[in-house]
Protein backbone atom coordinates (compact mmCIF):
# COMPACT_ATOMS: atom_id res chain seq x y z
CA UNK A 1 0.00 0.00 0.00
CA UNK A 2 0.95 3.22 -1.24
CA UNK A 3 0.97 5.88 1.63
CA UNK A 4 -1.21 9.32 1.24
CA UNK A 5 1.13 12.36 0.33
CA UNK A 6 1.46 14.30 3.27
CA UNK A 7 -0.63 17.60 3.21
CA UNK A 8 1.20 20.67 1.79
CA UNK A 9 0.89 22.99 5.32
CA UNK A 10 1.19 26.56 2.31
CA UNK A 11 -1.62 24.90 0.14
CA UNK A 12 -3.89 24.24 3.11
CA UNK A 13 -3.43 27.94 4.15
CA UNK A 14 -4.00 28.96 0.66
CA UNK A 15 -7.42 26.93 0.31
CA UNK A 16 -8.03 28.07 3.95
CA UNK A 17 -7.58 32.21 3.05
CA UNK A 18 -9.68 31.28 0.17
CA UNK A 19 -13.16 30.34 1.93
CA UNK A 20 -12.29 33.23 4.01
CA UNK A 21 -12.20 35.49 1.00
CA UNK A 22 -15.32 33.76 -0.64
CA UNK A 23 -17.10 34.34 2.82
CA UNK A 24 -16.17 37.82 3.22
CA UNK A 25 -17.07 38.75 -0.42
CA UNK A 26 -20.03 36.88 -0.10
CA UNK A 27 -23.22 38.87 -0.95
CA UNK A 28 -25.19 36.64 1.51
CA UNK A 29 -25.07 36.41 5.11
CA UNK A 30 -23.08 33.15 5.61
CA UNK A 31 -23.55 32.97 9.75
CA UNK A 32 -22.40 29.68 11.67
CA UNK A 33 -23.97 28.89 14.73
CA UNK A 34 -24.20 25.93 17.65
CA UNK A 35 -26.90 23.36 18.27
CA UNK A 36 -28.65 25.64 20.73
CA UNK A 37 -28.76 28.78 18.34
CA UNK A 38 -25.52 30.90 19.43
CA UNK A 39 -23.47 32.32 16.89
CA UNK A 40 -20.00 31.92 16.20
CA UNK A 41 -19.73 33.38 12.82
CA UNK A 42 -21.07 36.77 11.23
CA UNK A 43 -19.52 38.12 7.82
CA UNK A 44 -19.80 41.39 6.31
CA UNK A 45 -22.94 40.89 4.07
CA UNK A 46 -24.50 39.71 7.31
CA UNK A 47 -24.14 42.93 8.70
CA UNK A 48 -25.47 44.62 6.00
CA UNK A 49 -28.54 43.05 5.71
CA UNK A 50 -29.48 42.55 9.17
CA UNK A 51 -27.70 45.79 10.54
CA UNK A 52 -25.68 44.37 13.48
CA UNK A 53 -21.90 44.14 13.36
CA UNK A 54 -20.14 40.78 13.98
CA UNK A 55 -18.78 42.36 17.59
CA UNK A 56 -22.91 42.68 18.26
CA UNK A 57 -23.68 38.94 17.05
CA UNK A 58 -21.27 36.78 17.74
CA UNK A 59 -21.55 34.49 21.32
CA UNK A 60 -25.48 36.14 21.05
CA UNK A 61 -28.83 34.00 20.42
CA UNK A 62 -29.66 33.82 16.73
CA UNK A 63 -33.05 34.50 17.83
CA UNK A 64 -32.34 37.78 18.11
CA UNK A 65 -33.22 37.59 14.59
CA UNK A 66 -36.17 35.52 14.70
CA UNK A 67 -40.05 36.81 15.20
CA UNK A 68 -41.68 35.52 18.59
CA UNK A 69 -43.98 33.48 16.70
CA UNK A 70 -41.30 32.22 14.78
CA UNK A 71 -39.32 30.43 17.33
CA UNK A 72 -40.79 27.24 17.46
CA UNK A 73 -39.92 27.05 13.75
CA UNK A 74 -36.84 27.69 14.08
CA UNK A 75 -36.38 25.05 16.98
CA UNK A 76 -37.72 22.81 14.27
CA UNK A 77 -34.86 23.80 11.65
CA UNK A 78 -32.45 23.04 14.62
CA UNK A 79 -33.78 19.67 15.27
CA UNK A 80 -33.57 18.45 11.32
CA UNK A 81 -29.65 19.54 11.73
CA UNK A 82 -29.34 17.57 14.86
CA UNK A 83 -30.54 14.69 12.54
CA UNK A 84 -28.15 15.45 9.66
CA UNK A 85 -30.45 16.98 7.20
CA UNK A 86 -29.75 19.35 4.98
CA UNK A 87 -32.53 22.36 4.51
CA UNK A 88 -32.54 24.07 1.36
CA UNK A 89 -34.14 27.70 0.43
CA UNK A 90 -36.54 27.54 2.94
CA UNK A 91 -38.81 31.13 3.21
CA UNK A 92 -39.17 32.98 6.43
CA UNK A 93 -38.73 36.10 8.02
CA UNK A 94 -36.10 37.88 9.98
CA UNK A 95 -35.83 41.18 12.38
CA UNK A 96 -33.62 43.83 11.47
CA UNK A 97 -31.39 45.74 14.00
CA UNK A 98 -34.10 48.53 12.78
CA UNK A 99 -36.98 46.21 13.71
CA UNK A 100 -38.13 45.72 10.12
CA UNK A 101 -38.98 42.32 9.01
CA UNK A 102 -37.50 41.43 6.14
CA UNK A 103 -38.21 38.32 4.07
CA UNK A 104 -35.19 36.15 3.56
CA UNK A 105 -34.31 32.77 1.75
CA UNK A 106 -32.23 30.08 3.97
CA UNK A 107 -30.11 27.56 3.53
CA UNK A 108 -28.99 25.08 6.53
CA UNK A 109 -26.37 22.41 6.71
CA UNK A 110 -25.02 20.36 9.20
CA UNK A 111 -21.45 21.59 10.58
CA UNK A 112 -19.07 18.45 10.90
CA UNK A 113 -15.37 19.09 12.97
CA UNK A 114 -12.12 17.59 11.83
CA UNK A 115 -13.25 14.15 13.05
CA UNK A 116 -17.53 14.10 11.57
CA UNK A 117 -19.27 15.23 14.61
CA UNK A 118 -21.88 17.38 14.20
CA UNK A 119 -20.86 20.63 16.29
CA UNK A 120 -23.76 23.08 14.98
CA UNK A 121 -24.74 24.02 11.37
CA UNK A 122 -24.29 26.64 9.00
CA UNK A 123 -26.65 28.92 7.10
CA UNK A 124 -26.59 30.89 3.97
CA UNK A 125 -29.15 33.79 3.99
CA UNK A 126 -30.29 35.98 1.02
CA UNK A 127 -32.36 38.68 1.44
CA UNK A 128 -35.69 38.39 -0.73
CA UNK A 129 -37.83 41.26 0.17
CA UNK A 130 -37.88 43.39 -2.24
CA UNK A 131 -37.26 40.19 -5.13
CA UNK A 132 -40.87 38.96 -3.10
CA UNK A 133 -42.33 42.62 -3.15
CA UNK A 134 -42.08 42.89 -7.08
CA UNK A 135 -43.93 39.26 -7.28
CA UNK A 136 -46.84 40.65 -5.66
CA UNK A 137 -46.92 43.83 -7.42
CA UNK A 138 -46.64 41.69 -10.78
CA UNK A 139 -49.62 38.65 -9.43
CA UNK A 140 -51.40 41.81 -8.26
CA UNK A 141 -51.54 43.32 -11.45
CA UNK A 142 -52.15 40.05 -13.16
CA UNK A 143 -55.58 39.89 -11.13
CA UNK A 144 -56.88 43.24 -11.90
CA UNK A 145 -55.92 42.39 -15.53
CA UNK A 146 -57.85 39.32 -15.49
CA UNK A 147 -60.62 40.99 -13.92
CA UNK A 148 -60.47 43.73 -16.13
CA UNK A 149 -60.88 41.49 -19.29
CA UNK A 150 -63.90 40.43 -17.53
CA UNK A 151 -65.27 43.43 -16.73
CA UNK A 152 -64.67 44.93 -20.11
CA UNK A 153 -67.24 41.77 -21.48
CA UNK A 154 -69.50 42.67 -18.62
CA UNK A 155 -69.71 46.74 -19.74
CA UNK A 156 -70.64 46.07 -23.07
CA UNK A 157 -73.62 44.35 -22.00
CA UNK A 158 -74.13 45.90 -19.71
CA UNK A 159 -74.13 49.33 -21.79
CA UNK A 160 -75.99 48.69 -24.11
CA UNK A 161 -78.76 47.25 -21.30
CA UNK A 162 -78.73 50.75 -19.90
CA UNK A 163 -78.86 52.32 -22.75
CA UNK A 164 -81.97 50.94 -23.57
CA UNK A 165 -83.83 51.09 -19.89
CA UNK A 166 -82.39 54.61 -19.32
CA UNK A 167 -82.71 56.19 -22.75
CA UNK A 168 -86.65 54.77 -22.86
CA UNK A 169 -87.02 55.73 -19.48
CA UNK A 170 -86.07 59.49 -19.97
CA UNK A 171 -87.90 59.73 -23.42
CA UNK A 172 -91.22 58.47 -21.66
CA UNK A 173 -90.84 60.51 -18.55
CA UNK A 174 -92.05 63.51 -20.11
CA UNK A 175 -95.09 62.31 -21.59
CA UNK A 176 -96.61 61.51 -17.65
CA UNK A 177 -98.51 63.16 -15.84
CA UNK A 178 -96.96 65.14 -12.69
CA UNK A 179 -97.74 63.64 -9.68
CA UNK A 180 -99.09 60.03 -10.72
CA UNK A 181 -97.32 56.60 -9.52
CA UNK A 182 -96.89 55.80 -12.93
CA UNK A 183 -94.01 59.10 -13.45
CA UNK A 184 -93.03 58.23 -9.97
CA UNK A 185 -92.17 54.62 -9.95
CA UNK A 186 -90.48 55.85 -13.65
CA UNK A 187 -88.37 58.39 -11.92
CA UNK A 188 -86.99 55.79 -9.55
CA UNK A 189 -86.19 53.48 -12.46
CA UNK A 190 -84.14 56.43 -14.01
CA UNK A 191 -82.07 56.90 -10.84
CA UNK A 192 -81.69 53.40 -10.28
CA UNK A 193 -80.48 53.46 -14.26
CA UNK A 194 -77.92 56.49 -13.09
CA UNK A 195 -76.66 54.46 -10.26
CA UNK A 196 -76.42 51.22 -12.62
CA UNK A 197 -74.46 53.07 -15.23
CA UNK A 198 -71.92 54.79 -12.38
CA UNK A 199 -71.40 51.43 -10.60
CA UNK A 200 -69.92 50.26 -14.50
CA UNK A 201 -67.74 52.69 -14.91
CA UNK A 202 -66.31 52.12 -11.75
CA UNK A 203 -65.67 48.66 -13.14
CA UNK A 204 -64.17 50.76 -16.61
CA UNK A 205 -62.13 52.54 -14.30
CA UNK A 206 -60.28 49.96 -11.89
CA UNK A 207 -59.31 47.86 -15.36
CA UNK A 208 -57.67 50.89 -16.75
CA UNK A 209 -59.39 50.81 -19.70
CA UNK A 210 -62.01 53.41 -19.85
CA UNK A 211 -61.93 55.88 -22.43
CA UNK A 212 -61.37 58.90 -21.08
CA UNK A 213 -60.61 62.66 -22.01
CA UNK A 214 -57.30 63.87 -20.58
CA UNK A 215 -56.67 67.23 -20.21
CA UNK A 216 -54.07 69.52 -18.17
CA UNK A 217 -55.50 70.43 -15.03
CA UNK A 218 -54.76 71.26 -11.21
CA UNK A 219 -55.84 69.38 -8.52
CA UNK A 220 -56.36 71.97 -6.08
CA UNK A 221 -59.07 73.63 -8.58
CA UNK A 222 -60.66 69.86 -8.18
CA UNK A 223 -60.81 70.01 -4.28
CA UNK A 224 -61.92 73.72 -4.28
CA UNK A 225 -64.93 72.75 -6.72
CA UNK A 226 -66.37 69.44 -4.25
CA UNK A 227 -65.32 71.61 -1.61
CA UNK A 228 -68.90 72.19 -0.30
CA UNK A 229 -70.31 68.44 -1.70
CA UNK A 230 -66.75 67.08 0.41
CA UNK A 231 -68.63 68.66 3.52
CA UNK A 232 -71.67 67.47 3.04
CA UNK A 233 -70.50 63.70 2.46
CA UNK A 234 -68.65 63.81 5.79
CA UNK A 235 -71.09 65.51 7.80
CA UNK A 236 -70.96 67.32 11.15
CA UNK A 237 -68.60 65.14 13.39
CA UNK A 238 -65.69 65.15 10.74
CA UNK A 239 -63.79 68.29 10.27
CA UNK A 240 -62.49 68.70 6.88
CA UNK A 241 -58.86 70.46 6.47
CA UNK A 242 -58.17 71.75 3.02
CA UNK A 243 -53.94 72.56 2.95
CA UNK A 244 -53.77 73.27 -0.91
CA UNK A 245 -50.35 74.47 -2.38
CA UNK A 246 -50.74 77.68 -4.02
CA UNK A 247 -47.39 76.83 -6.24
CA UNK A 248 -49.07 74.00 -7.52
CA UNK A 249 -48.21 72.44 -10.91
CA UNK A 250 -50.55 71.16 -13.83
CA UNK A 251 -51.33 67.09 -14.07
CA UNK A 252 -52.47 65.37 -17.26
CA UNK A 253 -55.71 63.23 -16.11
CA UNK A 254 -59.19 63.20 -16.66
CA UNK A 255 -61.51 65.78 -14.44
CA UNK A 256 -63.77 63.18 -13.35
CA UNK A 257 -60.93 60.62 -12.28
CA UNK A 258 -59.56 62.96 -10.20
CA UNK A 259 -62.53 63.89 -8.57
CA UNK A 260 -63.46 60.16 -8.33
CA UNK A 261 -60.25 59.31 -6.65
CA UNK A 262 -60.91 62.54 -4.03
CA UNK A 263 -64.58 61.25 -2.91
CA UNK A 264 -63.83 57.47 -2.78
CA UNK A 265 -60.70 58.39 -0.27
CA UNK A 266 -63.03 60.82 1.22
CA UNK A 267 -65.56 58.14 1.95
CA UNK A 268 -63.62 55.40 3.13
CA UNK A 269 -62.05 57.78 5.51
CA UNK A 270 -65.54 58.82 6.33
CA UNK A 271 -66.28 54.56 7.01
CA UNK A 272 -63.34 54.58 9.13
CA UNK A 273 -64.71 57.25 11.68
CA UNK A 274 -67.91 56.54 12.83
CA UNK A 275 -67.47 58.38 16.02
CA UNK A 276 -66.11 61.45 13.92
CA UNK A 277 -62.60 63.29 13.60
CA UNK A 278 -60.52 65.09 11.21
CA UNK A 279 -59.88 64.50 7.51
CA UNK A 280 -56.94 66.63 5.72
CA UNK A 281 -56.25 67.14 2.12
CA UNK A 282 -52.70 67.88 1.09
CA UNK A 283 -51.46 69.12 -1.92
CA UNK A 284 -47.80 70.02 -2.95
CA UNK A 285 -45.23 69.58 -5.67
CA UNK A 286 -42.20 67.20 -5.07
CA UNK A 287 -39.15 66.08 -7.14
CA UNK A 288 -38.82 62.56 -6.70
CA UNK A 289 -35.46 60.53 -7.04
CA UNK A 290 -33.21 57.84 -5.77
CA UNK A 291 -34.19 54.89 -3.89
CA UNK A 292 -37.41 55.49 -2.11
CA UNK A 293 -38.57 55.93 -5.79
CA UNK A 294 -37.41 52.77 -6.88
CA UNK A 295 -38.18 50.95 -3.79
CA UNK A 296 -41.53 52.34 -2.49
CA UNK A 297 -43.11 53.53 -5.48
CA UNK A 298 -41.81 51.90 -8.64
CA UNK A 299 -41.98 55.55 -10.55
CA UNK A 300 -39.10 57.06 -13.05
CA UNK A 301 -37.61 60.50 -11.19
CA UNK A 302 -38.72 63.21 -11.59
CA UNK A 303 -41.52 66.06 -10.83
CA UNK A 304 -44.87 64.92 -9.23
CA UNK A 305 -47.94 66.42 -8.01
CA UNK A 306 -48.70 64.63 -4.68
CA UNK A 307 -52.60 64.97 -3.25
CA UNK A 308 -52.95 63.68 0.42
CA UNK A 309 -55.49 62.48 2.29
CA UNK A 310 -55.34 61.92 5.84
CA UNK A 311 -57.67 60.68 8.48
CA UNK A 312 -57.56 60.12 12.56
CA UNK A 313 -59.52 56.95 12.35
CA UNK A 314 -59.28 53.13 13.37
CA UNK A 315 -56.36 52.80 10.73
CA UNK A 316 -55.76 49.50 9.78
CA UNK A 317 -53.03 46.23 10.20
CA UNK A 318 -50.29 45.05 7.72
CA UNK A 319 -52.51 42.14 6.54
CA UNK A 320 -56.04 44.84 5.41
CA UNK A 321 -53.16 46.91 4.02
CA UNK A 322 -52.05 44.32 1.76
CA UNK A 323 -55.55 43.08 0.31
CA UNK A 324 -56.72 47.48 0.19
CA UNK A 325 -56.05 47.66 -3.66
CA UNK A 326 -57.84 44.29 -4.75
CA UNK A 327 -60.68 44.31 -6.63
CA UNK A 328 -63.76 43.47 -4.56
CA UNK A 329 -62.14 43.44 -1.15
CA UNK A 330 -64.18 45.31 1.53
CA UNK A 331 -63.69 45.59 5.28
CA UNK A 332 -67.37 46.72 4.84
CA UNK A 333 -70.33 44.59 6.16
CA UNK A 334 -72.61 42.94 3.51
CA UNK A 335 -74.12 45.56 1.43
CA UNK A 336 -72.24 48.68 2.74
CA UNK A 337 -69.18 48.16 -0.09
CA UNK A 338 -68.25 46.83 -2.91
CA UNK A 339 -64.83 46.81 -2.74
CA UNK A 340 -64.37 48.87 -6.01
CA UNK A 341 -63.61 52.09 -4.34
CA UNK A 342 -59.83 51.69 -3.57
CA UNK A 343 -59.20 49.50 -6.75
CA UNK A 344 -60.56 52.12 -8.34
CA UNK A 345 -58.40 54.93 -7.30
CA UNK A 346 -55.21 52.34 -7.93
CA UNK A 347 -56.28 51.88 -11.24
CA UNK A 348 -57.03 55.84 -12.60
CA UNK A 349 -53.67 56.48 -11.32
CA UNK A 350 -51.75 53.88 -12.37
CA UNK A 351 -53.43 54.57 -16.20
CA UNK A 352 -52.26 58.42 -15.59
CA UNK A 353 -48.44 57.40 -14.89
CA UNK A 354 -49.09 58.15 -10.81
CA UNK A 355 -48.50 55.59 -8.03
CA UNK A 356 -50.43 55.11 -4.62
CA UNK A 357 -48.36 55.28 -1.44
CA UNK A 358 -50.45 54.26 1.89
CA UNK A 359 -49.54 54.35 5.27
CA UNK A 360 -52.06 53.00 8.36
CA UNK A 361 -51.35 51.63 11.92
CA UNK A 362 -54.45 50.38 13.77
CA UNK A 363 -56.06 53.18 15.97
CA UNK A 364 -53.82 56.01 14.40
CA UNK A 365 -55.27 56.59 11.59
CA UNK A 366 -54.39 56.67 7.79
CA UNK A 367 -52.71 58.49 5.25
CA UNK A 368 -52.65 58.17 1.41
CA UNK A 369 -50.45 59.81 -1.04
CA UNK A 370 -51.67 59.99 -4.67
CA UNK A 371 -48.58 60.89 -6.67
CA UNK A 372 -49.21 62.25 -9.82
CA UNK A 373 -46.47 63.44 -12.87
CA UNK A 374 -46.63 67.16 -13.00
CA UNK A 375 -46.68 69.30 -15.88
CA UNK A 376 -46.91 72.95 -17.01
CA UNK A 377 -50.00 74.88 -17.68
CA UNK A 378 -53.44 73.44 -15.77
CA UNK A 379 -57.12 74.51 -16.46
CA UNK A 380 -59.26 76.79 -14.03
CA UNK A 381 -61.53 76.02 -11.04
CA UNK A 382 -63.52 73.21 -12.05
CA UNK A 383 -67.51 74.09 -10.88
CA UNK A 384 -69.65 70.94 -9.15
CA UNK A 385 -71.47 69.56 -11.82
CA UNK A 386 -75.18 68.80 -11.89
CA UNK A 387 -77.39 66.78 -13.83
CA UNK A 388 -78.98 68.77 -16.80
CA UNK A 389 -82.44 68.45 -17.98
CA UNK A 390 -83.10 66.98 -20.93
CA UNK A 391 -82.87 68.97 -24.12
CA UNK A 392 -85.86 70.23 -25.90
CA UNK A 393 -86.17 67.97 -29.33
CA UNK A 394 -86.04 70.89 -31.89
CA UNK A 395 -86.87 70.01 -35.39
CA UNK A 396 -84.12 70.13 -37.57
CA UNK A 397 -82.81 70.50 -41.17
CA UNK A 398 -84.14 66.70 -41.88
CA UNK A 399 -80.39 66.02 -42.88
CA UNK A 400 -79.79 62.05 -43.26
CA UNK A 401 -78.12 59.94 -40.38
CA UNK A 402 -76.93 56.83 -40.81
CA UNK A 403 -77.37 54.71 -37.92
CA UNK A 404 -75.34 51.28 -37.59
CA UNK A 405 -75.98 49.56 -34.25
CA UNK A 406 -75.72 45.63 -33.87
CA UNK A 407 -77.96 45.88 -30.94
CA UNK A 408 -81.80 45.64 -31.82
CA UNK A 409 -82.82 47.88 -28.23
CA UNK A 410 -80.38 50.16 -28.72
CA UNK A 411 -80.82 50.96 -32.29
CA UNK A 412 -84.53 51.20 -31.55
CA UNK A 413 -84.56 53.63 -29.01
CA UNK A 414 -81.33 55.79 -30.95
CA UNK A 415 -83.53 55.98 -34.12
CA UNK A 416 -86.79 57.05 -32.32
CA UNK A 417 -84.66 59.83 -30.36
CA UNK A 418 -83.40 61.03 -33.72
CA UNK A 419 -85.97 61.00 -35.91
CA UNK A 420 -88.28 62.87 -33.47
CA UNK A 421 -85.75 65.50 -33.38
CA UNK A 422 -86.02 65.86 -36.99
CA UNK A 423 -83.46 63.62 -38.41
CA UNK A 424 -83.97 61.31 -40.99
CA UNK A 425 -82.84 58.09 -40.03
CA UNK A 426 -81.56 55.19 -42.06
CA UNK A 427 -80.72 51.89 -40.04
CA UNK A 428 -78.23 48.74 -40.75
CA UNK A 429 -77.47 46.11 -38.22
CA UNK A 430 -73.64 45.82 -39.77
CA UNK A 431 -71.32 47.22 -41.52
CA UNK A 432 -72.10 44.75 -44.50
CA UNK A 433 -75.47 46.15 -44.07
CA UNK A 434 -74.73 49.59 -44.20
CA UNK A 435 -73.06 49.62 -47.36
CA UNK A 436 -75.63 47.59 -49.32
CA UNK A 437 -77.95 50.23 -47.80
CA UNK A 438 -76.21 53.33 -49.18
CA UNK A 439 -76.63 52.08 -52.18
CA UNK A 440 -80.36 52.23 -52.27
CA UNK A 441 -80.47 55.81 -50.64
CA UNK A 442 -81.13 58.44 -52.86
CA UNK A 443 -80.49 61.35 -50.64
CA UNK A 444 -76.88 61.57 -49.04
CA UNK A 445 -75.61 60.41 -46.14
CA UNK A 446 -74.82 63.73 -43.71
CA UNK A 447 -73.35 61.71 -40.76
CA UNK A 448 -72.81 58.43 -39.71
CA UNK A 449 -73.81 57.07 -36.22
CA UNK A 450 -71.66 53.45 -35.83
CA UNK A 451 -70.95 51.09 -33.15
CA UNK A 452 -67.02 50.59 -33.13
CA UNK A 453 -66.53 46.93 -32.51
CA UNK A 454 -69.15 44.82 -34.77
CA UNK A 455 -68.70 41.29 -35.99
CA UNK A 456 -67.21 41.96 -40.00
CA UNK A 457 -66.94 44.82 -40.74
CA UNK A 458 -65.89 47.67 -37.45
CA UNK A 459 -67.16 51.22 -37.70
CA UNK A 460 -63.74 52.71 -38.51
CA UNK A 461 -63.29 50.70 -41.48
CA UNK A 462 -67.14 51.57 -42.64
CA UNK A 463 -65.93 54.90 -41.65
CA UNK A 464 -63.55 54.78 -44.39
CA UNK A 465 -65.43 53.15 -46.29
CA UNK A 466 -68.15 55.64 -46.74
CA UNK A 467 -65.80 58.60 -46.87
CA UNK A 468 -65.10 57.35 -50.52
CA UNK A 469 -69.02 58.07 -51.18
CA UNK A 470 -69.40 61.15 -48.70
CA UNK A 471 -66.00 63.01 -48.59
CA UNK A 472 -67.48 65.47 -45.88
CA UNK A 473 -69.69 62.55 -44.11
CA UNK A 474 -69.39 63.07 -40.12
CA UNK A 475 -68.78 60.25 -37.76
CA UNK A 476 -69.62 59.55 -34.22
CA UNK A 477 -68.54 56.43 -32.92
CA UNK A 478 -70.39 54.46 -29.66
CA UNK A 479 -69.27 51.77 -27.57
CA UNK A 480 -70.18 49.97 -24.76
CA UNK A 481 -66.86 48.10 -25.00
CA UNK A 482 -63.38 49.55 -23.21
CA UNK A 483 -60.81 51.30 -24.11
CA UNK A 484 -58.53 48.80 -25.06
CA UNK A 485 -60.62 46.86 -27.34
CA UNK A 486 -61.72 50.39 -29.17
CA UNK A 487 -58.25 51.41 -29.60
CA UNK A 488 -57.78 48.06 -31.60
CA UNK A 489 -60.64 48.89 -33.50
CA UNK A 490 -58.27 51.33 -34.58
CA UNK A 491 -60.36 54.43 -33.06
CA UNK A 492 -58.01 57.19 -30.90
CA UNK A 493 -59.14 58.99 -28.05
CA UNK A 494 -57.94 62.25 -29.76
CA UNK A 495 -59.96 63.95 -32.43
CA UNK A 496 -62.80 61.35 -32.92
CA UNK A 497 -66.57 62.13 -31.92
CA UNK A 498 -66.83 59.41 -29.34
CA UNK A 499 -70.10 58.57 -27.14
CA UNK A 500 -69.91 56.20 -24.71
CA UNK A 501 -72.70 53.82 -23.49
CA UNK A 502 -75.12 53.80 -21.86
CA UNK A 503 -76.10 57.78 -23.64
CA UNK A 504 -79.26 59.02 -22.79
CA UNK A 505 -81.19 61.39 -25.40
CA UNK A 506 -79.74 64.21 -24.77
CA UNK A 507 -76.52 63.49 -24.96
CA UNK A 508 -77.02 61.37 -28.07
CA UNK A 509 -78.48 64.87 -29.36
CA UNK A 510 -75.58 67.06 -28.30
CA UNK A 511 -73.19 64.81 -29.73
CA UNK A 512 -74.66 64.21 -32.84
CA UNK A 513 -75.58 68.05 -33.61
CA UNK A 514 -72.11 69.47 -32.48
CA UNK A 515 -70.68 66.50 -35.08
CA UNK A 516 -72.51 68.71 -37.94
CA UNK A 517 -72.13 71.56 -36.45
CA UNK A 518 -67.76 71.38 -36.72
CA UNK A 519 -67.72 68.87 -40.04
CA UNK A 520 -65.32 65.65 -39.52
CA UNK A 521 -64.91 64.49 -36.25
Amino acid sequence: MIADAPLDPAAAEFDRLRLVAIVESSDDAIVSKDLDGTIRSWNPAAERIFGYTADEMIGGSVFTLIPPELHDEEHALLDRIRRGEHVAHYETERVRKDRRRIRISLTLSPLLDSRGRLIGASAIKRDVTAQRSLEQQLQQAQRMEAVGRLAGGIAHDFNNLLTVINGLTLLTLPRLEEGTRERSNLEQVAKAAERAAALTQQLLAFSRRQLAEVEVLRVNDIVLGIESLLRRLLGEQIALDTRLAHDLGGVRANRVQIEQIIMNLAVNARDAMPEGGSLTIQTENVDLGGLFVHERLRLEPGPYVVLSVRDTGQGMDAVTQANIFEPFFTTKAPGHGTGLGLATVYAIVQQAGGAVYVYSEPKLGTVFKVYLPRVNGGSGVAEPGSLAPIVEMARTDGRTILLVEDEPGVRAFAAQVLEEAGYQVQQAASGEAALELVATVAEPIALLLTDVVMTGINGRVLAERLRVLYPKLCVVYTSGYTEDVVLRAGVTAEGVAFLQKPFTPQSLLERVRQSLSGGRE
